[in-house]
């Protein structure tokens, strides 16, 4: 089925009134503030997707404030039970009345206290300790907390006293930052806390100018303790193991943030259900997973506890903060978010693909953004595998730029009668739509790292070449906050990045571009990525974060051509050599020129007289997915290596007509040593690989790349018997090819060096070894290879095959017949 068409089929059982009636139900649960209310919620949604028909589980992580999951603690639970703040008779804050009222994570206040109200820009030195603290700004947890430590007991806060818009009059901001970033840990120490409307600011203002600090009492019952935090996942199974995620973060009290998320995942696991059962929808052959639970901490939790299960997956999409209605003229729009630095990825394409049929659709406008701050940026890290899209409204954000002014945003002003049917049964149809198209494709291959070739200079030519050696490697996946980090290595990463870095949010604005320290690229690829001017930054944070335990940094090599061309003579390989060549160009570090220098090196130091082969081989096999092998156009496998595609590319180099196993070669004979009298048996007597024996060829492996050594697959075939046959498509033929090495060769290709064959010949004396940069470089005459080989066999004719418990194995091993001639 198309995507139009999944779209229609489950737009057509979506109903966004109903979609709006849940969200009414739901908000209940979180609008109390407390965890005990968000654990009820939590199961309240498992019952939901249990009674739909979905596979349900409830998994809990202990909200203690001391578990560390990565690099951060798990927050402390909380719950309210009571508070109000009251002058003159007149209670200003009430949770009875309006549970805004109440700063998440305050203290509590050992009883009924009084107290006295001052603008906090004009608290004393010394503070008494009856002060109550006025903000009419968003208080940060650093203001708040030296405020603590001077002896503050209690505040309460209004964003704007003078609102942007009317109907801000009677809003109360959800200050969930006013303590720990949005949610506090065993570290953290929080004093009462009450939100006021600018109203009621103003009027306090007044008082405090006509008479000094205003006389008030308080009451806080609040318990902080070492609890439980659940999430709830719900599966749509597939016909196999592999999953797409649809997530929404269940925790916060906003219709928009996020309990129109929470319904509309409901809802599209509903209508998939139903359209799978009745027909209209076959099974898909992924499985559909939904989740939902406290913030990112409970993804991040759950990823690395399960981290089978990230593996598993596929790909995924997260629904948050959108639903709106039109406010003064503005549309909500959808704004999907999604990294293209990291990796392109057709998931991320078809997310794209199916907004635009919805915007189509709806007449909901649309725009797109790359990377994020946000912490669900969690979910574009490689490092758990699948890629992500994230799918927002606009509104949250509009019109008001700075987050003061957003209208309704973290206030109670962002009830469920404000969101719209069209948009909740819209968005619920994206997501669905997405997660089914997805899971009913077959799983791409993941994009390979290509290092780019066109840099931007900074300038400073020692930092770039010192950057383009280090390469770092992320020992944590997901956004790095240092949550666990000391205080002193806080303040450094503040000093880096001009900010103080709070655990809650990400390292890095936006965090995916630590996602690019994965291991391959260098300091100096990232800068290029993120950009070129962070050059100095994206250092100083990468040893930040090994000094941290956070990172690993390995200083690799910078090798060039001619380095490579001395490497190679040092071995004794003279001009008129035949070599065929296996490599692994990343074992080198840097090389200056890239492959194209390496080939350059080779052809340099064999001469024309002398020959340079590659293998090139391709999986043209019949019923593959890859076209039929054409020699000028046929890429070779990935698998074989950078180097010999560049190769097959270069000027003067000709291919063998092989579907699966072509050989590449340049020099003065290449075509003659190509030529093969039965051209489909791979490894004839008139073969490539017989003429490397017949004529003293050599085996030169850069780097490590001895597990592909295909010489060895000669020999099998030459005297152990057991090769196999196999169809292939050439052009528009199917042809038959001859001793084929199928199946498993378990004693011999992943286990390299430490291979018991390769451990015999390193007795015989035969193997010369250099080191090119950080790669080790082996060469061996085939001629000594072969007779050590036939000895080798000759004891053990199973060596390169698994002993026991391998199918493959088992069957070759059936079928040896060893010639030792």
């Amino acid at each position: 089925m198309t995507q139009e068409e999944i779209y229609a089929a489950i737009k057509g059982v979506l109903d966004g009134e109903q979609i709006l009636a849940f969200a009414k139900r739901y908000r209940e649960y979180p609008l109390k503030l407390s965890f005990s209310a968000y654990a009820q919620g939590i199961d309240f949604l498992a019952r939901e997707y249990l009674s739909s028909g979905l596979e349900t589980k409830v998994t809990s992580f202990p909200a203690d404030g001391r578990s560390v999951y990565g690099d951060r603690h798990f927050p402390l639970a909380w719950d309210v039970e009571a508070g109000w703040l009251e002058v003159d008779g007149k209670r200003l804050a009430d949770y009875a009345q309006d549970t805004y009222s109440i700063v998440p994570f305050s203290a509590d206040s050992a009883g009924v206290q009084c107290g006295r109200i001052i603008p906090s820009e004009e608290l004393p030195d010394k503070l008494s300790g009856d002060e109550i603290a006025l903000f009419t700004h968003y208080p940060g947890a650093a203001e708040i907390s030296a405020l603590r430590e001077r002896g503050l007991q209690a505040y309460l806060a209004c964003v704007n006293p003078n609102p942007v818009h009317p109907s801000l009059e009677n809003s109360r901001r959800w200050f969930n930052d006013a303590f720990g970033a949005g949610q506090i840990d065993a570290r953290h120490q929080t004093i009462c806390g009450f939100s006021i409307t600018p109203r009621e600011a103003r009027k306090l203002l007044e008082k405090y100018r006509s008479a000094g600090p205003v006389p008030a009492q308080y009451l806080l019952q609040s318990r902080t303790f070492s609890g439980q935090a659940p999430c709830v996942s719900a599966t749509i199974a597939g016909r196999d193991q592999r999953v797409f995620w649809l997530t929404a973060h269940a925790y916060e009290p906003h219709a928009t943030n996020n309990v129109a998320g929470v319904a509309c995942l409901l809802a599209a696991a509903r209508a998939l259900q139903q359209l799978i059962a009745d027909g209209t929808l076959p099974q898909p052959q992924h499985s559909i997973r939904f989740f939902h639970g406290l913030e990112v901490f409970s993804l991040y939790a759950y990823a690395l506890r399960y981290p089978e299960e990230m593996a598993n997956a596929i790909g995924g999409m997260s629904v948050d903060s959108l639903g709106r209605r039109e406010i003064d003229g503005y549309q909500e729009r959808f704004v999907l978010w999604q990294d293209p630095r990291l990796r392109q990825d057709p998931l991320h394409q078809s997310a794209l693909a199916l907004v635009k049929i919805a915007s189509a659709d709806s007449g909901i406008g649309y725009y797109t953004r790359e990377g994020s701050s946000n912490n669900e940026d969690l979910l574009q890290d490689p490092g758990f595998g699948p890629p992500w899209s994230l799918l927002y409204g606009s509104l949250w954000s509009e019109p008001g730029a700075a987050p003061q002014n957003r209208y309704f945003y973290h206030s109670n002003t962002d009830t469920a009668d404000k969101l719209s049917p069209l948009v909740l049964r819209t968005a619920a149809a994206i997501a669905a739509a997405q997660a089914y198209y997805c899971a009913s494709q077959e799983c791409p291959a993941k994009p390979a790292h290509s290092p780019r070739t066109a840099m931007i200079s900074t300038g400073n030519t020692a930092l770039e070449k010192e950057c383009d050696r280090m390469i770092v490697q992320r020992l944590l996946p997901g956004p790095l906050g240092f949550g666990t980090l000391s205080d002193d290595l806080r303040a450094e990463a503040a000093q880096i990045l001009g900010y103080h870095c709070l655990e809650y949010w990400v390292l890095e604005d936006p965090g995916s571009n630590l996602y690019l320290f994965d291991g391959r690229r260098s300091i100096f690829e990232v800068a290029q990525i993120a950009g070129p001017e962070k050059l100095e930054k994206y250092q100083r944070l990468a040893l930040l974060l090994e000094k941290a335990g956070l990172a690993r940094i390995t200083r690799r090599s910078v090798v060039g051509k001619q380095d490579i061309l001395t490497g190679l003579q040092s071995l004794g390989i003279a001009r008129g050599a035949l070599l065929m060549v296996h490599s692994s160009l990343r074992s080198f570090g840097k090389i200056v020129g890239g492959a194209e220098a390496v080939i350059e090196a080779l052809q340099e130091l064999v001469g024309p007289e002398g020959i340079i082969a590659m293998p090139a081989f391709t999986d043209a096999e019949d019923g593959s997915p890859n076209p039929p092998f054409v020699a000028a156009e046929s890429p070779v496998e990935k698998w074989v290596g950078v180097l010999p595609d560049v190769f097959r590319r270069h000027p003067g180099v000709i291919r063998s007509q092989h579907p699966t196993h072509s050989v590449c070669a340049w020099g003065q004979n290449a075509q003659e040593f190509l030529a093969s009298e039965t051209p489909l048996d791979i490894f004839s007597l008139t073969s490539p690989w017989r003429k490397l024996l017949d004529r003293g060829g050599k085996l030169l492996f850069l780097g490590e790349a001895i597990g592909g050594n295909t010489y060895l697959h000669a020999l099998e075939a030459w005297h152990l018997g057991y090769m196999d046959e196999t169809y292939a498509r050439m052009g528009d033929k199917v042809v038959k090819v001859q001793n084929y090495p199928d199946g498993c060769r378990g004693g011999w290709y992943k286990l390299k060096r430490r291979a018991p064959y390769w451990q015999a010949l390193e007795k015989t004396g035969i193997i010369q070894e250099n080191t090119i940069g950080d790669a080790r470089v082996t060469l061996l005459d085939v001629q000594q290879l072969t007779a050590a080989m036939l000895k080798i066999f000759a004891a053990d004719p199973a060596i390169l095959l698994h002993k026991s418990g391998c199918r493959d194995c088992a069957q070759h091993r059936a079928r040896i017949s060893f010639k030792p001639q």
